[in-house]
């Protein structure tokens, strides 16, 4: 069986993952291989330790693909020395050498289009756009800023607490706290410390800056509060100039600074966010060598991935690229397909798993407006306006709600939900003019549904919702782009290739089923249409729901099936007046009233009556 090694390589430390498939076969952790730290020995000696550990496990030979993300390689004098280091190692003929800054964005699958925060013992942002515009902010060394990272922190704090001692600065419980942290009776010795201290050494302060300011200290307040300002302030510098300030850019705060502290990382995402209000702040969902493992398996060619490289003009959405895992999917036994399938569909509930904070937001909005008297409309093309249609019209027999409250706009129209319409998606008048004659106003909310996130039907109609002033949301399966429409809010539960490259009715279209079950159903809970986890909004129109009614009444008022029987009867086959005529011991029409009183809501009917 074909295996991969993934390294992120560090300026403190580097780990290493030997897998096959996504099973991880070893690990191993050595020191820093960033050549600016540690030169082309250390970082041969580093690389050489981590491939020997690996090796025990699985021999060299028989690994297909290598993926280097070394700290600091940026020109193409750090590509050589890493080239030779591999040549070295004669592993040169199957690795991808690459920036730690790739394995930032592959960590939450944004490398086509993203941006990294990167803090550790340095800092830099990062950034690449659908077209393949890269920029990046600092990352050039302590010496010319590495501003908000652990080692500009821990300066910053050793330079107050030298003022403080010298009584030309304020008070600060960072003087006491350094001298204890190096064993040391007086600043003085802190001083001489610093002559032979590694950049490593000082920024193995910054924790302890961090406790200091959770504990009030203002000067330490302060000097972490800088930090994470500047590096937000890069964040979005680079975002300007890529086009993605205003295009929900999911921005992957990165590195072991933001691990240290999650302080830290609330105080950057609060600081990014304030200045782009859209952004997708994510931490990273798995580690960089896991991320460097992953493009091991994908990438397979040799061949240098530089940051700043030249890329092709065609920009190809994420769901639309080869899959590694089925490359061979052709060639396999019935079940080895479905294994393959099957591994691939639990990314689908982790990727919604990631933007479980938009779908809320998305929740609260649907709630919101059917609250205001306005309606829910998916709008979309192709598999991803099916299962609109779908959700929209399983929600009056689930919910007991008019057919009206969510609604369905279907690229093509109702001809397209059983064969495909060609062209239909790409009609931008059509998507326009679905919204207008469906006349929705300020009280509405619209669903874009797009798996591209760029569908022109779907981004013509949230043009057109905005400009009426309607909330708008869009659910896509790819990383935001410039391309993307403006939305109020944006769900991207990133999903990665498909098993059959570009068919989105897979993962794509099962994640994008579970955000809209989410949706609808979110927004029926908060607006009373469950009692518990019981459906007592149902239309026993049917034996089954007739029998499901009668089982709901048995459990939450203790009778029997014949006594249920007759009370639905009674209540004119309404569960929930049923319910409160039972539990409260009143008339038909007592109950009809008193759930008016309550706005429909069971459980604030029966809380009112029993006060």
């Amino acid at each position: 069986m074909a295996s991969f090694i993934g390294v992120d390589g560090g300026a403190s430390r580097s780990v290493g993952l030997l897998t096959d498939d996504e099973t991880v076969l070893a690990r191993c952790a050595v020191g820093p291989t960033n050549p600016h730290v540690v030169g082309e020995t250390g970082c041969l000696d580093a690389l050489r330790d981590l491939f020997e550990t690996l090796r025990q496990r699985a021999p060299l030979e028989t690994v297909q693909s290598i993926w280097l993300g070394i700290s600091g390689v940026r020109s193409a004098a750090d590509f050589a020395l890493v080239r030779r280091v591999c040549e070295t190692l004669g592993i040169a003929d199957r690795t991808t050498v690459s920036d730690d800054l790739v394995l930032a964005l592959a960590s939450a699958n944004a490398e086509k289009c993203g941006i990294a925060v990167v803090a550790g013992t340095g800092s830099c942002v990062y950034g690449v756009n659908i077209a393949g515009d890269t920029c990046t902010a600092g990352g050039r060394g302590h010496l010319l800023g590495d501003e908000g990272s652990a080692y500009a922190i821990a300066v910053e704090a050793l330079r107050a607490a030298s003022q403080c001692d010298q009584e030309r600065g304020p008070e600060t419980s960072l003087l006491p706290r350094i001298m204890e942290r190096l064993g040391v009776s007086g600043f003085e010795e802190a001083v001489r410390w610093t002559y032979s201290a590694s950049k490593a050494d000082i920024a193995s302060l910054a924790p302890l800056v961090f406790d200091v300011a959770r504990h009030s200290d203002e000067v330490a307040k302060t000097i972490v509060e800088r930090g994470g300002r500047r590096l937000a302030e890069s964040a979005h510098d680079v975002a300007l100039k890529l086009g993605l300030a205003d295009s929900a850019p999911t921005t992957v705060l990165y590195g072991g600074l933001f691990e240290q502290s999650e302080h830290y990382f609330d105080l950057v995402r609060s600081e990014i966010v304030r200045r782009m209000p859209t952004a997708r702040v994510v931490r990273p969902p798995v580690e960089g060598a896991v991320a460097a493992a992953r493009l091991a398996r994908e990438r397979g060619a040799v061949r240098e991935q530089r940051p700043d490289a030249q890329r092709s003009s065609i920009s190809v959405p994420l769901t639309e690229t080869s899959n590694w895992r089925s490359a061979q999917i052709d060639r396999l036994s019935t079940k080895g397909m479905l294994e393959i399938i099957n591994t691939e569909d639990r990314k689908a509930a982790h990727a919604v798993e990631q933007v479980l904070d938009d779908v809320a937001r998305a929740v609260d909005a649907a709630a919101e407006a059917i609250s205001s008297g306005g309606r829910v409309f998916y709008i979309g093309a192709g598999t991803s306006g099916r299962l609109g249609v779908l959700d929209a019209a399983e929600c009056p027999p689930t919910f007991g709600v008019p057919p009206e409250m969510f609604q369905a706009i279907l690229a093509g129209g109702s001809a397209a939900a059983a064969a495909a319409v060609e062209g239909a998606e790409d009609d931008i008048q059509a998507g326009a003019e679905e919204i207008a004659r469906r006349e929705i106003g300020p009280n509405d909310l619209v669903v874009g549904i797009s798996s591209s996130g760029t569908t022109p039907f779907v981004k013509s109609a949230l043009d057109e919702v905005r400009r009426r002033g309607a909330g708008t949301a869009l659910v896509a399966c790819n990383p935001a782009t410039a391309d993307f429409p403006s939305v109020d809010i944006l769900i991207t539960p990133i999903v990665g290739p498909e098993i059959i490259a570009g068919s989105t009715r897979m993962k794509a279209g099962t994640a994008t089923k579970m955000v809209l079950n989410m949706i609808s159903t979110g927004a029926m809970i908060k607006l009373g249409k469950v009692y518990g986890n019981l459906m007592i909004d149902v239309q026993p129109r049917s034996s089954k729901l007739v029998n499901r009614a009668r089982r709901i009444l048995q459990e939450l008022t203790g009778i029997d099936d014949q006594e249920a029987a007759q009370l639905m009867k009674q209540s004119g086959n309404d569960l929930k007046v049923a319910i409160i005529m039972r539990k409260l011991s009143v008339s038909s029409d007592e109950a009809v009233a008193i759930l008016a009183a309550s706005n429909g809501n069971l459980r604030d009917a029966l809380k009112t009556q029993r006060r």
